[in-house]
């Protein structure tokens, strides 16, 4: 086996990050492929066994570009401690990862537009920001209202997304988000609200002057919604700042409204969600706050930037160092896993992802793999300022965003600058994107071809994009680079090196099914591939709830049996999230040929491939009734 320390580092702070976010991973950093029979326990193990390494390892990061990214990393419908009961809302004992120091106060400054810690938090949890601190925010609390899980990716992969970043001083903001459902509200009228933010009361209105302090009435509480607002323009091209607004009262749906989520009462208008309390059970207001129930800045504003401060030397505890800060001099910068490892060619790393124009295929190569110090100054730990046709890691993954909304009208439509992405659309497969590719750029997740790309990658003889998959998307976001130097990363002078991918997936697999011909890797098909993990686990001839099998294509999720000729391999359609978008198992026997395959026959020696799925939670909410012999599952359609 040619497995390092080093890349056994890499995966356990992986795991270790993904083990703090109970509401966002689904499932930690697991080994995809194996062979299924005869094999010791040993040879399962997401740990690998440790060996001697003479060449750094190569790991290719493969993510979706699906637009659940843009979404809330605390989404408020998980149990998070597995008590049966979910948690609607922020609990203290929990510490929020994210941007901000989770024990620390901040204030924010409407002179430079950010969040800057003032001091050690309190309490129990060390959340609380009391005493002398009382006109500060929990960074816990922040935490859990501002961060989503693009936010979240980028912490843990370089420490975040920097707004400011010079030697001595750095500023993290939070992604942009649009004025659609990507916007986010949350609520919170817990009793401990003015030890958690600057308001000190709860009871926040006494309209109907008979609510009780504490119960679920639309005049009590806090609440805050997340935007990037502006009047006009597009999502691809706007500078919009990443607003946080907070409004006393009970907003809890700020962001259902049918077209602009999180708007004032003066702006386009009072939008209304049309909430009636007393038929939804929801206590929360149906129209947008004015305002007059506006919670403003210190300095009157009613607008919050998204930005932080971090490893900044005052509050600096290096026990407690929850912005993983890492000392150039006298500063220090925040850092993630890829310069713990990529800094110094401990290991090198390359990233592909799916893309705009072509978002039902494939994936593209963003940067081939390689040592990171081509995108951070060592000296100072700065991020390099690359030039819009060089390929990079950090680059690319800052550049990402939901491409199509457009301000004026509030839509995806062709006038507002988008692909006519048009309302309750049931499949995105019809023309209208790149060409050949569906509607709705920022939607379809084919996971399974971006991983075939990712192999391909490694293994081509040809050195050069599959021509089904690759797209230019400088034309979609600027700045959004594709590296087209395909040069092999195995050569004879580091054959020995390990190979790794890391899949980042934000949601279930869609659009997959039609482009994995592996050919000429192996002359066998993707679906025959899988039929051989379906075999090996005991799928193979059994009923399975699924979209289609090869011959019922009902699309409902219904238990159909995986009988056929190619077993697993002919089930499309995830259930219960996306029985109608034709995603497939294919990239499990994609990885398991990758696993237990010499994939280069021109190097001495044995070279394959080890997989690890990050897969975030799916953006439903499910309700789970138990019943006899398992449980009924019951999530809302019209999501994709």
């Amino acid at each position: 086996m040619k497995i390092s320390k080093t890349c056994t580092g890499f995966l356990h702070g992986l795991a270790l990050s993904m083990a703090l976010l109970p509401a966002l991973w689904s499932t930690g950093a697991q080994a995809v492929g194996s062979n299924l029979s005869g094999r010791l326990m040993a040879q399962f193990t997401s740990t690998p066994i440790l060996t001697a390494q003479v060449a750094a390892p190569l790991v290719l990061i493969a993510m979706s570009l699906d637009h659940q990214y843009w979404q809330k990393a605390y989404n408020d419908y998980s149990d998070l401690n597995g008590d049966g009961v979910v948690e609607r809302s922020y609990l203290n004992i929990f510490e929020y990862y994210g941007y901000f120091h989770a024990e620390r106060c901040y204030i924010y400054s409407e002179n430079t537009k950010m969040f800057t810690a003032v001091g050690v938090a309190t309490g129990t949890n060390q959340h609380y920001c009391e005493g002398a601190l009382s006109a500060a925010w929990s960074g816990n609390f922040l935490n859990w209202v501002t961060m989503t899980r693009m936010d979240i990716v980028r912490k843990i992969l370089y420490g975040g997304q920097r707004s400011t970043d010079t030697p001595t001083q750095t500023t993290l903001e939070r992604t942009f988000l649009p004025g659609d459902a990507h916007a986010f509200a949350k609520y919170y009228n817990g009793p401990d609200i003015a030890k958690l933010t600057p308001f000190d009361t709860l009871r926040t209105d006494t309209l109907n002057g008979g609510n009780n302090n504490g119960t679920d009435d639309s005049d009590e509480g806090i609440s805050f919604c997340n935007i990037s607002h502006a009047t006009s323009g597009n999502s691809q091209t706007s500078t919009a700042l990443p607003l946080l607004r907070v409004a006393k009262a009970n907003y809890a749906l700020w962001n259902a409204n049918e077209r602009r989520q999180c708007t004032w009462q003066d702006e386009f208008g009072n939008n209304s969600d049309s909430n009636v309390s007393v038929e939804s059970g929801i206590y929360a207001s149906a129209g947008d706050p004015a305002d007059t129930f506006a919670l403003k800045t210190p300095s009157g504003s009613r607008d919050h930037v998204v930005r932080v401060e971090v490893c900044a030397a005052t509050y600096f505890d290096e026990n407690r160092d929850l912005e993983n800060c890492t000392e150039y001099g006298p500063n220090r910068k925040p850092e993630g896993l890829l310069q713990t490892y990529g800094l110094g060619g401990l290991m090198q790393f390359g990233l592909l992802t799916g893309s705009y124009r072509k978002n039902l295929s494939g994936g593209v190569l963003r940067k081939r793999i390689a040592a990171l110090d081509d995108e951070i100054n060592t000296t100072d730990g700065t991020f390099k300022t690359l030039s819009t046709s060089t390929p990079g890691i950090i680059k690319t993954l800052n550049a990402m965003r939901i491409w199509g909304y457009g301000y004026t009208n509030g839509t995806y439509l062709l006038g507002d600058g988008g692909d006519d992405c048009n309302f309750q659309l049931t499949d995105i497969r019809s023309t209208g994107g790149g060409p050949g590719e569906g509607k709705c750029a920022s939607w379809g997740n084919p996971m399974s071809e971006i991983y075939l790309e990712a192999i391909r990658y490694f293994a081509s003889t040809t050195r050069a994009a599959t021509t089904a998959f690759d797209a230019d998307d400088s034309t979609y976001i600027a700045g959004l680079t594709r590296d087209t130097n395909w040069a092999a990363p195995l050569t004879t002078t580091n054959a020995c090196a390990s190979l790794s991918t890391i899949v980042f997936n934000a949601s279930v697999s869609s659009y997959d099914e039609d482009q994995t011909n592996p050919s000429p890797l192996t002359s066998s098909t993707a679906a025959a591939l899988t039929k051989t993990v379906g075999d090996g686990e005991g799928i193979t001839g059994n009923n399975y709830f699924i979209g289609r099998n090869g011959s019922l294509i009902d699309e409902f999720c219904t238990a159909k049996p995986l009988s056929g000729a190619n077993g697993l391999g002919d089930a499309l359609g995830l259930c219960p999230e996306a029985p109608t978008l034709r995603g497939s198992y294919h990239m499990a026997g994609l990885a398991h040929w990758a696993h237990t395959n010499d994939i280069s026959a021109t190097l001495s020696g044995v070279q394959t491939v080890r997989t690890f799925a990050v897969s975030l939670q799916t953006g439903l909410p499910v309700i789970q009734v138990p019943v006899t012999g398992g449980l009924v599952k019951i999530l809302p359609a019209y999501r994709l």
